[in-house]
C-alpha cells in the first residue's frame, strides 16, 4: 500500500483467496514473512503456490510449489532462514534458495518433540534461535537451529501473541495496555523469562477482532538509547455503504539503559505518534501482517 492524504491505495493485487466458507477464527490460509527486499507470500497447503513479492520494484512471481502433502501451521523468519512447522516439534523447515523446503530432525532432552502444538505466537531470537509458545498448553519453546534442539522456556506472563519482537536481550510483545518487555535468560539447561517490565501508552485500537493486529519494530540498524515500534490495526469487515476498512498506525518510542553488555532494559515509554487512514477494498482487509520497511 501506498499512503495519499485520503486512504491507503493498493500498488499490488495477489491472489490468495481460498475455497469454501472461511471462519474469522480460521488458522491463517497464507503467511507473509519480509526478509531484506522481499516478501515471500508462503500458503499454508501444499496444493498453492509461493508468491514472491520484490517490494522495492512493487512486482511478483509465482513459484509452483516443491513442497511434499504437509500443511504448514506456523512460518516466519529466524535470523537469515525462513521457517516453517507443521503440527509437532518434530521437524523444522528451512526455506532454501531454490524455494524447497529442506526438513531437518530434531532432538530435545526436556520437551517431548512428538507432542502437537498450536503457535499462539513467536519471536525471533536473531542469532539462529527462535521462540514460540503453545496456545492449548501454555508452554514456552526455544529452538536453537545450530544445535537443532528443542528447550523448554519458564514464562513468567501469559502468551506471546503474533509476531513479537526481540532487541537487546529484551522481548517486546504487544498488549492491550501497551508493552510487554521481558528478558530472556540462560537459566542451566534451559530459559526462563524475566518478569515483564510494563510500558503502558494508548495506541489506537480499532473496533474489532485483536487478531488483526500487527506488531514491528520501526529501527532496523544499530540500536542507541532508545528503540521504536509500530503497531497497526484495522477492521476486517468495511461499512457495505462505502467499503472503507478504518485503519490505525500508533509509533511508540521507548528509552533504554544499558545493564550489561549486550543487554539494554527499557525504562520508559518517551514519544507516542498516531496515524489514521483507510482503505477502500470490498473483501475482508487482514492486518495482522504490516511490516516497517
Amino acid at each position: 500500500m501506498t499512503c495519499t492524504d485520503k486512504a491507503l491505495e493498493a500498488v499490488l493485487h495477489l491472489d490468495t483467496v481460498r475455497f469454501g466458507d472461511v471462519g474469522i477464527h480460521d488458522p491463517p490460509a497464507w503467511y507473509f514473512v519480509h526478509r531484506r527486499l522481499t516478501l515471500d507470500v508462503i500458503p499454508s497447503s501444499p496444493d498453492c503456490d509461493h508468491y514472491v513479492v520484490n517490494v522495492e520494484r512493487k512486482s511478483c512471481r509465482l513459484y509452483k510449489s516443491k513442497r511434499s502433502k504437509l500443511f504448514f501451521s506456523a512460518v516466519f523468519r529466524a535470523g537469515q532462514h525462513v521457517v516453517a512447522l507443521c503440527d509437532t516439534l518434530q521437524y523444522v523447515y528451512i526455506l532454501q534458495d531454490n524455494l524447497k523446503w529442506r526438513r531437518h530432525n530434531t532432538a530435545s532432552r526436556s520437551v517431548d518433540v512428538s507432542q502437537k502444538v498450536k503457535v499462539s505466537g513467536f519471536v525471533d531470537l536473531i542469532d539462529d534461535a527462535f521462540m514460540i509458545s503453545d496456545f492449548d498448553t501454555k508452554e514456552f519453546f526455544l529452538f536453537d537451529l545450530k544445535r537443532w534442539e528443542w528447550f523448554s522456556v519458564k514464562p513468567s506472563f501469559g502468551l506471546l501473541s503474533g509476531r513479537c519482537i526481540f532487541a537487546e536481550g529484551f522481548i517486546y510483545s504487544c498488549s492491550d495496555e501497551g508493552l510487554a518487555a521481558f528478558e530472556l535468560v540462560p537459566d542451566d539447561t534451559s530459559y526462563r523469562l524475566g518478569v515483564p517490565i510494563m510500558l503502558d501508552f494508548s495506541w489506537k485500537y480499532i473496533w474489532g477482532n485483536r487478531r488483526f493486529l500487527s506488531f514491528d519494530s520501526i529501527c532496523k540498524g544499530e540500536i542507541g538509547d532508545c528503540v521504536a515500534f509500530c503497531v497497526v490495526h484495522g477492521h476486517e469487515l468495511a461499512s457495505p455503504s462505502t467499503w472503507s476498512h478504518t485503519l490505525a498506525a500508533t509509533t511508540v518510542q521507548v528509552q533504554l539503559v544499558e545493564t550489561a553488555p549486550g543487554t539494554k532494559e527499557p525504562v520508559r515509554v518517551d514519544h507516542v505518534d498516531i496515524f489514521l487512514s483507510s482503505i477502500v477494498q470490498k473483501r475482508w482487509i487482514l492486518t495482522n501482517y504490516a511490516f516497517a520497511l
